[in-house]
């Protein structure tokens, strides 16, 4: 594995959201943020891994996703306003090596109390996953680490959506659920056999709603908004699992 291929993708991936960081603001059109995702990978010899991924190709070099969108937003001409709610996604491959990793952010000031817990919450569900990962964890210890974290916060877990592996390409199995939410006995017996090893390189990512909602995609053939227009939240770290622990890309 080319770890320092890794270090540095993720590293414009870490610019990425700087940048946007300091870009969203009420006023600001999405289509901007992608351009400014496009041009800052792009510079430092990066591709951004997302445009023209998948079936129908995805069209942006990112995924913006504000409010009742919980993934896979397309970047248009919207407006942010203040209190949205919105998670950048975005995947930068350098040298044949991949990161992929999301950022949630309100944009200021808060309207409500509702987009602060949603946020403290997925943000502390990723914390609480990353926490327990270390050589030989299966994928069901990672996955109720999520569940049990939601459950203190009152928040719904979208079990459909979840982590990967990633390395030369984006995605790379297995799934990793942050949910076993409709899961058959075998599906979670199989979790349970299913080992991370020093060098593996995975997408922790949970995704959740402020109440249980079912998901429906839009005519973009992408976007992923959720049925009951409830608030929905995503965040995502790229990290190698190492001897004695983890190391954090982005």
């Amino acid at each position: 594995m080319d770890q320092e291929s890794l270090k540095k993708a993720a590293d414009i991936a870490k610019q990425c959201f700087d940048l946007c960081f300091t870009l969203c603001k009420p006023g600001t059109q999405l289509i901007e943020l992608d351009r400014a995702i496009s041009r800052t990978i792009s510079n430092r010899g990066g591709i951004a891994l997302f445009k023209n991924y998948g079936n129908p190709a995805y069209p942006a070099s990112c995924c913006l996703s504000v409010n009742d969108v919980a993934v896979h937003g397309v970047p248009s001409e919207q407006v942010l306003l203040p209190g949205d709610l919105l998670t950048i996604d975005l995947g930068v491959k350098y040298n044949g090596m991949c990161v992929d990793a999301a950022r949630s952010i309100i944009i200021q000031p808060p309207t409500h109390g509702e987009q602060i817990m949603l946020l403290e919450a997925v943000q502390s569900i990723l914390k609480h996953q990353i926490s327990v990962i270390r050589h030989g964890i299966s994928l069901y210890e990672i996955t109720m680490a999520a569940q049990l974290e939601a459950a203190i916060h009152n928040v719904y877990i979208v079990p459909e959506l979840g982590g990967h592996k990633i390395g030369t390409e984006l995605h790379l199995p297995p799934f990793i659920p942050n949910s076993v939410e409709g899961l058959s006995r075998e599906d979670i017996q199989l979790l349970g056999s299913i080992h991370l090893l020093e060098g593996d390189v995975v997408c922790i990512e949970p995704v959740i709603t402020k109440s249980k909602s079912e998901l429906y995609v839009e005519k973009d053939g992408w976007t992923m908004r959720t049925k009951n227009g409830c608030l929905a939240a995503h965040e995502e770290s790229c990290l190698i699992v190492t001897k004695n622990g983890i190391e954090i890309l982005i």
